[in-house]
């Protein structure tokens, strides 16, 4: 029996390091795994960021072009009135200009 218990001790620097190579295999594969879900949330929380600009940009644009639109009917409004040559503004173009 003391065969035994001598081999197995002599086999314990072996299983100590197969064990810690063990567990610094496995540290390393849930670092890599960890890494690579993290960067992939990322990308999708970029692309969804992205997304959410494009729509406020549209919706910007769609704005500004449909203020540009009504600036223009107000122009071409005060343009087809004929000015009365008096010293005041006539009411309808007062009227347009608190439009603005």
């Amino acid at each position: 029996m003391s065969g035994l218990l001598g081999a197995g001790l002599a086999l314990t620097p072996y299983i100590l390091a197969g064990g810690l190579i063990l567990s610094a295999a496995t540290g390393l594969q849930g670092y890599r795994m960890g890494a690579a879900s993290n960067e992939a949330r990322h990308l999708q929380e970029m692309s969804a960021a992205a997304d959410r600009a494009a729509v406020f940009e549209r919706e910007r644009l769609a704005s500004e072009r449909q203020a540009n639109l009504l600036a223009l009917a107000l122009e071409d409004q005060a343009y087809a009135e004929p000015s009365g040559g008096g010293a005041c503004l006539p009411a309808a173009r007062v009227l347009r200009l608190n439009k603005r």
